[in-house]
C-alpha cells in the first residue's frame, strides 16, 4: 500500500486529460481510488490474513479513510472514495503515520506479509458519472454493506477519438432504462487515471450471480431492440472489453476508519 500511495502521489499532479467531461451542474464529482492485488494463486487465504492483521495497525494510528473491498478470481480490489487528487498526499502521509506508531521493524513485518502473497499491484482513480448511471425508484437490489453480495463489472476501453460519442451512447441508454422503467441500477464510472485509458466502467450490484443472470436477460428483453443498436454502437467505439462477472463483496476484509 504504501509503494501504490507513492507512486499515485507523484504522478497527480498530470493526471488530468482533454477526455473528461461532465455535465455543468457536476460541479465536484466522487472520485475512487482503486487498488488491485493480483495474488498468488493458492494463496489467497493468506493474503486475507495478512490484510487483516494490518488493519490492526491502521486502527491503532486512526488511519482516517475507510475501504471497501471486492474479490475476482484471485484479484483483490480496495475502493477508497477520496475528496480530491490532494487526498493521494494525505493518504501518503496517513501511511506514514501508521509506521511511525507501529515502528518500522513490526511495519515493514506486517506489509512484507501481505506482499509475499502477490504476483502484481496496480491502482487507478474513477470519477462517478451519475450522468450517465441509471436509479430506478424502486431498484431490484440495494447493497447494505455488511453482507455478501454480486457485482458485474463491464469495463470499455475506448477509441479514443470516439469517448464523447460514447457518452451519448450512455445517456440514450440511462435515459432508455428509465422510460421503460428498469429496476436493475447501474453505474458508470470513468477512469481518468490508469494502465489503459480511456475507459468507462459499468458496474451492476446484485444479490447473487444467479439474480444476475436471470434479471439481465429480462431486462435486456424489457429493454428492447433498441438498446441491443445502442450497445452494438457502443462495442464499435470500444478497442477492448473487460467482462467481470461473478465480483464478490467482501464484508470481512472491508476498513472503516472510526467516526465514518
Amino acid at each position: 500500500m504504501k509503494a501504490r500511495w507513492l507512486y499515485l502521489g507523484a504522478i497527480a499532479l498530470v493526471l488530468i486529460s482533454g477526455f473528461i467531461s461532465f455535465a455543468e451542474e457536476q460541479k465536484k464529482p466522487q472520485l475512487f481510488l482503486m487498488m488491485q492485488d493480483n495474488v498468488k494463486v493458492g494463496q489467497e487465504e493468506a493474503y486475507m490474513a495478512a490484510c487483516q492483521e494490518s488493519y490492526a495497525l491502521f486502527k491503532q494510528a486512526g488511519f482516517p479513510y475507510s475501504f471497501l473491498v471486492y474479490r475476482h478470481l484471485s484479484s483483490f480490489y480496495s475502493v477508497i472514495p477520496i475528496d480530491s487528487f490532494a487526498d493521494l498526499d494525505k493518504g501518503m502521509e496517513a501511511v506514514q503515520k501508521i509506521e511511525q506508531v507501529a515502528g518500522s521493524e513490526k511495519f515493514k513485518e506486517v506489509m512484507t506479509n501481505v506482499g509475499q502473497n502477490l504476483l502484481s499491484s496496480a491502482s487507478e482513480i474513477l470519477m462517478v458519472r451519475p450522468d450517465l448511471s441509471y436509479e430506478p425508484d424502486d431498484p431490484l437490489f440495494q447493497a447494505d454493506y455488511t453482507k455478501p453480495y454480486n457485482l458485474y463489472i463491464m469495463t470499455y476501453y475506448l477509441k479514443p477519438e470516439t469517448v464523447f460519442e460514447s457518452e451519448a451512447v450512455l445517456k440514450e441508454l440511462s435515459a432508455l432504462a428509465k422510460n421503460k422503467k428498469s429496476r436493475m441500477a447501474y453505474q458508470v464510472s470513468q477512469v481518468v487515471f490508469g494502465p489503459d485509458c480511456p475507459a468507462f466502467a459499468v458496474v451492476i450490484p446484485t444479490q447473487d450471480l444467479s439474480q444476475f443472470l436471470e434479471e439481465s436477460k429480462k431486462c435486456m428483453e424489457q429493454m428492447g431492440p433498441e438498446c441491443s443498436a445502442l450497445i452494438k454502437k457502443l462495442m464499435s467505439q470500444t478497442r477492448r472489453l473487460e467482462e467481470r462477472m461473478n465480483v464478490s463483496f467482501l464484508p470481512e476484509l472491508c476498513y472503516f476508519s472510526e467516526g465514518k
